[in-house]
């Protein structure tokens, strides 16, 4: 990350094409957690220290990360139950503490994995101890959601 000396006017920009990392927690709705582990493991977007001391992300730089994330339109369907496993392994990891519910899991791979290949893979993480399964209240009422084993809820 770079000092802004001109936050005002870096790189031509105005302060209402910057990004706080709050802004963007709220609209990924990721935990501040979650953030330091994706800036721990290098995949948060790059930012800038403006002289107020807060980092900030230019919207152009946040769109660019977005878009440049995988989709499941780019990699195809996935029928090896070995990396449908470490697929959902992996989002689990990167949802950290907050787990990800069935929905969030069919919206993230509902283009590549079929709903029953989904179910399966996850229960055979359950029964290998390699995730778990907790209630999770919300305003519509109770959820099941799935974490990387190791992270509390």
């Amino acid at each position: 990350m770079t000092t802004a000396d001109h936050a005002d006017d870096h790189d031509g920009r105005t302060p209402s094409e910057w990004l706080t990392i709050p802004d963007i927690l709220f609209d990924l709705d990721v935990t501040p957690g979650d953030w330091r582990q994706w800036e721990t493991e290098g995949h948060a977007p790059s930012g800038v220290i403006f002289p107020d001391g807060q980092v900030r992300i230019s919207r152009l730089v946040y769109q660019r990360w977005l878009d440049n994330l995988p989709s499941g339109d780019a990699i195809g369907p996935i029928s090896d139950p070995e990396t449908i496993r470490s697929a959902i392994q992996h989002a689990l990891k990167l949802a950290g503490a907050r787990g990800l519910a069935w929905i969030d899991l069919t919206d993230l791979f509902g283009a590549i994995i079929p709903g029953r290949d989904l179910d399966k893979a996850l229960r055979v993480l359950l029964r290998a101890g390699q995730c778990t399964a907790g209630e999770h209240t919300t305003t519509y009422g109770t959820e099941i959601r799935y974490c990387n084993c190791g992270e509390s809820r």
